[in-house]
């Protein structure tokens, strides 16, 4: 099951906002997440940064737990990470 129904899309610059944040709580140690998701943070900020901040973004929830970050115009996978 896919939870893109119940999410809402958002547009990149949105979603780059958060996950600047959240990058800069990593790196000063607020926070201190897997491996697996500082390297998922620090892709998808890399990613998002170069595209038009109105871009819309879908995140997609697997059951299995694993998330992706879709950019909507084209279906490309932004970045990914297994929960």
């Amino acid at each position: 099951m896919c939870l893109r129904d119940k999410m809402k899309l958002m547009k990149a610059g949105e979603v780059l906002f958060i996950m600047k944040r959240r990058l800069s709580m990593q790196e000063d140690g607020t926070t201190n997440p897997s491996d697996d998701i500082k390297r998922y943070t620090k892709n998808l900020v890399h990613r998002l940064s170069v595209l038009d901040k109105e871009e819309e973004v879908d995140l997609e929830i697997e059951e299995s737990g694993k998330v992706k970050t879709i950019l909507v115009s084209t279906g490309e996978v932004l970045a990914e990470h297994d929960s």
